[in-house]
């Protein structure tokens, strides 16, 4: 499987409570910070990408499905061969 590094946009909740709709606003000029999310590229769909952590015989362990509008860039890793 190859191995990548997704860069992403992840939607972000800002407070877990009611708030003033002034402060709300000021809240919303801050730049997302991006997620990178690495590991083997399980599936690719016109919709989004999925990477698992962690590949042994015929299984994979955890996976992350990340919609596409979301994805920044995607880098693909050279293999030496044993993957």
């Amino acid at each position: 499987m190859q191995r990548v590094t997704v860069k992403w946009i992840d939607a972000e909740c800002q407070e877990d409570r009611w708030n003033d709709i002034e402060e709300a606003r000021e809240a919303c000029f801050e730049n997302l910070e991006p997620c990178y999310t690495s590991g083997y590229l399980l599936h690719e769909h016109p919709q989004h990408v999925t990477v698992t952590l962690t590949i042994g015989g015929d299984s994979c362990g955890p996976h992350l499905t990340i919609p596409r509008g979301c994805i920044v860039e995607i880098v693909k890793h050279e293999t030496d061969g044993s993957d």
